[in-house]
C-alpha cells in the first residue's frame, strides 16, 4: 500500500472509515490533486468497505451465537 497511496491519502481513508463525523473541507484538499469526482469515489469506496466489514462482523457473531 505504501507504494501506491500517499500518507495523506491513507490518513484520509482511515478518517473516513473510523470517524467520518470529523471530516472537514480542508481534509479533502490535503489528499492530493484528484478531481472532485475521484474524491467522491474514494469516500464512497471507504464508506462501503466499512459497511461491508460491519455486516461481516455482525453476521459472524450471529453465526457463532446460533451454534
Amino acid at each position: 500500500m505504501n507504494t501506491y497511496l500517499s500518507k495523506q491519502l491513507k490518513t484520509f481513508i482511515k478518517k473516513v472509515a473510523c470517524a467520518p463525523e470529523t471530516i472537514v473541507k480542508g481534509d479533502l484538499n490535503k489528499i492530493g490533486t484528484f478531481t472532485a469526482a475521484e474524491k467522491v469515489h474514494i469516500v464512497l469506496l471507504a464508506t462501503e468497505s466499512r459497511k461491508q466489514a460491519e455486516l461481516t462482523y455482525g453476521l459472524n457473531a450471529l453465526m457463532k451465537h446460533m451454534r
